[in-house]
């Protein structure tokens, strides 16, 4: 019987090869798409290797018609396990020929997401700057990608004033016509595709039918000498600099400890895993100081995999720093770490030092960075945590006490998830007496 199913198969499989070169010598048409499709669905393989060259998935691929057949390349992939990668005779896998034919960049950026690449293993960054296909991503193309709402003309705005630095990027004050903007310049040795993720991840946050206001928001992008990021702008700074400058009373902390909350929920809701939560990614904004969380240069979508720990070693899980496994999980273990330097009013990295090498004179240029990093992850991953302030003045409200716990547990599936957190959080702090005590100081 299982005989006559192969037998069944092969045949299906011929008649699917003789499909695709009729597809091949007269073009794209529904008949044979319909027809090849119905063989697929029937059993026959996909991808017809033998001494071949072509597939139905690279037919559909190649053809500048293509976004009228995605669904159909999705369903290849995702239902029949195509391989995205084959290669043809000339050893070229289906993206290279989607760009060979100057196919949309939005399309392209479809294909990359069911794991396309070239056949050296490539991003499709190093095939838009191949100098030999005369190929170059332009302010068209990304108006493709993005959309044309997104992409700014290099004069509508102007960078005024450096306001920070990081590893990726500077960030300058400026302005958009006479709205206060933010301007995040990435670095001319930054890979490009760095840029293009975190764009793509903050179109994606901006267009969700239920924006929230603890998330930075983006106006627009531009590609000029420096590959910018344009934002609205924060007027009070990051959380970090607050605490380095003034103290708050509970009543402030808490507000703090909700925002991030609320923002961690909405992005948790998208499917993103931020991977970097930690102050210094804290932005506050007017009067009320309302948190914004930013910089989405280390995030993932949910479920990709990271060759290395992306998250600050200060408020890395054991987890991450094992197997490199970021999850909403391990972005709530950073969330305890977070609420703990706002509980303690300090920064982590400085009291771990403190308490690690608490027998030594030590600042970062006396030891190795990198031993200093690996003995925090051995703290944590013995299942050490620092002190959670308990005595007045600073005394930690118990609710908050008890969230730092749940959050920092070392075993992943015991801490809670941020829509848990957001509703324990909904309740006034104040229904607890020591809190409102410290509130009243």
């Amino acid at each position: 019987m299982l005989r006559n199913e192969n037998e069944d198969k092969d045949k299906l499989s011929q008649e699917l090869r003789d499909l695709i070169d009729e597809m091949a010598s007269e073009g794209m048409k529904q008949y044979f798409v319909d027809n090849a499709m119905k063989k697929v669905r029937q059993g026959a393989h996909p991808d017809t290797k033998q001494n071949y060259g072509w597939s139905l998935l690279r037919m559909l691929a190649r053809n500048n018609v293509y976004g009228k057949y995605y669904s159909l390349i999705e369903e290849l992939v995702k239902t029949y396990k195509a391989d995205i990668n084959t290669k043809d005779e000339q050893g070229y896998t289906p993206l290279e020929s989607m760009i060979s034919v100057k196919l949309d960049v939005k399309h392209i950026m479809n294909f990359i997401r069911l794991g396309a690449h070239d056949s050296k293993g490539k991003p499709f960054v190093n095939l838009l700057a191949d100098d030999e296909r005369n190929i170059s991503l332009t302010k068209i193309d990304l108006a493709f990608l993005f959309g044309d709402e997104y992409v700014l003309r290099s004069g509508s705005y102007y960078k005024a004033r450096n306001i920070g630095s990081g590893t990726f990027s500077q960030v300058f004050f400026g302005k958009k016509d006479e709205q206060k903007v933010a301007i995040k310049s990435y670095k001319p040795d930054i890979n490009f595709d760095t840029f293009i993720e975190e764009a793509d991840f903050l179109i994606k946050l901006k267009e969700q039918a239920n924006q929230s206001s603890n998330i930075i928001h983006l106006i627009g992008i531009d590609l000029g000498i420096h590959s910018n990021i344009i934002l609205e702008y924060a007027s009070k700074g990051t959380l970090s600099d607050f605490m380095k400058a003034k103290s708050a009373d509970w009543k402030t902390r808490y507000t703090f400890v909700k925002g991030v909350v609320s923002g961690l929920k909405f992005i948790h809701d998208c499917k993103i895993i931020h991977c970097d939560i930690k102050v210094a990614n804290i932005l506050l904004d007017g009067d009320d100081l309302q948190v914004k969380i930013c910089d989405f240069t280390n995030a993932l979508n949910e479920g990709a995999a990271a060759a290395y720990p992306r998250t600050s070693a200060a408020y890395c899980a054991p987890e991450v720093y094992q197997m490199s496994n970021h999850t909403r999980a391990s972005d709530v273990f950073s969330l305890g770490v977070l609420i703990w330097e706002i509980a303690a009013w300090r920064q982590a990295w400085n009291v771990l030092i403190e308490v690690i090498y608490k027998d030594q004179a030590i600042s970062l240029t006396d030891k190795d960075r990198d031993e200093i990093i690996k003995n925090i992850h051995e703290y944590y991953a013995g299942g050490k945590r620092l002190g959670i302030p308990s005595k007045k003045p600073n005394k930690t409200p118990s609710k908050i006490s008890s969230m730092i716990h749940m959050c920092w547990s070392g075993d992943a599936s015991r801490r809670p998830t941020a829509p848990k957190l957001e509703k324990e959080l909904s309740t006034d702090i104040c229904i607890e007496s020591d809190a409102c005590r410290q509130m009243r100081l």
